[in-house]
């Protein structure tokens, strides 16, 4: 079977990728054991932190899980005092889930870890080399969200 170009470089990003995510994950497992935080957990905390309190279904759809999935990921996190959950303001059938400073405080250390990982990392690589790499993550990143003006959706 003849590869085209594109073929080839799809089988090197199935190598590649795979290698860089569990590198990552390495440091971030040494993070997140000390803080008693899944991936899973993580994740929700990150977006909580990025996106203020929501609802559960709004972390589902978010988090591309189903709302039982959520309930236990938000029950360990709850127990743990990462988050909390909050009647909603103008609703109260609807419950907010929010986190709390220790749980932005265990995303402060990820994101801290992770930038030391990058710092490490992309500083063997020339300023032009990490400026096109920012370039094309970007915009990969907004295809992928479906964005097409891709200099208006930089950040």
């Amino acid at each position: 079977m003849k590869h085209n170009d594109l073929d080839i470089f799809a089988d090197k990003m199935c190598e590649v990728i795979p290698d860089i995510a569990r590198e990552v994950a390495k440091r971030e497992s040494k993070t997140i054991l000390n803080s008693k935080v899944s991936i899973s957990q993580l994740f929700l905390l990150e977006l909580l932190t990025r996106e203020g309190d929501m609802p559960m279904s709004k972390i589902a759809s978010n988090m591309g899980v189903s709302l039982p999935a959520v309930t236990n990921i938000t029950d360990k996190l709850v127990k743990d005092n990462f988050v909390k959950r909050l009647s909603h303001p103008k609703d109260r059938r609807i419950i907010l889930i929010s986190a709390t400073a220790k749980g932005k405080d265990a995303v402060e250390k990820v994101n801290s870890m992770r930038r030391k990982f990058i710092i490490e990392g992309f500083g063997k690589l020339t300023a032009k080399e990490r400026n096109v790499y920012l370039a094309i993550i970007i915009k990969l990143r907004n295809i992928l969200k479906g964005k097409t003006d891709n200099k208006k959706n930089e950040k």
